[in-house]
């Protein structure tokens, strides 16, 4: 979701690379991302699981108040 989430195209099949010693990079990524989830304004373009994931994170939400 990572590299989606930098600009990149990218598929549900394919392995990427990971951000070994260098997680802290996809900080801004992740943030932009949960304040997408949040607001319900995830891009259509959005992987599925990613889109997903998104959908169910709003139906655990109310659970967690």
């Amino acid at each position: 979701w990572i590299h989606y989430l930098q600009s990149e195209t990218v598929d549900e099949e394919t392995e990427y690379s990971k951000f070994e010693k260098d997680e802290a990079a996809c900080k801004p990524d992740v943030e932009n991302l949960a304040e997408q989830c949040r607001s319900q304004n995830l891009p259509e373009n959005a992987p599925e699981s990613l889109q997903a994931a998104c959908g169910e994170l709003q139906r655990l939400l109310p659970l967690l108040k």
